[in-house]
């Protein structure tokens, strides 16, 4: 409360004819809701400039961006657990992790490398079956392939992309066929649990307006 009533001359004309306001402002970061904090506004009645003259929201903004990654942290950890069903000594496992790793990071207590490898988990969960099989580069690339057709039917379905889309599929003995995203989830190729789905390679060719 100090610097609120100190003396603060203005930084372009050097006036101290200086009024100062206090506004709610709010900081966002990924997967958190919109922490909010009191910013000091400063105006200067002389050439009208306004600002935070005396650096004083630097510690505002400083403590309610932690508290928004450590929200942030929570609610991608209750996702994993809760939405998507992935036991937390499974994802120490695979991710490489020290023991109780992941009851930190439920609890808030995460680093910034942390929060990184968390948002790349939660908006791809299936990347943990990547490190399951320690990377291997051709699984990575038939899930990413999976993982993708299936996200182009989804988004077809709302409407989002055009719903014909021309694919090529190959069988054991090498013979082409041509499919559309719907008759491709209707013989059960883009299923969630599917074992077709493993076997049979698709390449996508082009969209064709719906």
């Amino acid at each position: 409360m100090e610097k609120m009533k100190q003396k603060v001359a203005c930084p372009s004309c050097g006036s101290e004819n200086v009024k100062s306001t206090v506004e709610q402002k709010a900081v966002t970061v990924p997967f958190a809701p919109k922490q909010s904090y009191d910013a000091r506004i400063d105006h200067c009645g002389e050439c009208g400039m306004s600002g935070d003259f005396f650096k004083a929201n630097e510690g505002a903004v400083a403590h309610a961006l932690n508290e928004a990654r450590r929200l942030s942290a929570i609610s991608m950890m209750n996702g994993l657990v809760e939405k998507n069903h992935l036991g937390m000594a499974y994802m120490e496992r695979v991710l490489d992790l020290p023991a109780r790793t992941m009851m930190r990071w439920k609890m808030g207590d995460c680093s910034a490398g942390a929060l990184a490898l968390l948002r790349i988990i939660s908006t791809y969960p299936w990347t943990l079956d990547v490190a399951d099989a320690q990377y291997e580069p051709r699984y990575a690339a038939k899930r990413l392939t999976q993982e993708g057709v299936k996200t182009m039917c989804r988004l077809a379905e709302e409407n989002l992309i055009a719903t014909n889309v021309e694919l090529s599929s190959f069988d054991q003995n090498g013979i082409q066929g041509k499919f559309t995203l719907s008759s491709l989830k209707h013989f059960g190729y883009i299923a969630e649990e599917n074992t077709q789905a493993n076997s049979v390679p698709i390449q996508i060719n082009r969209l064709i307006p719906a």
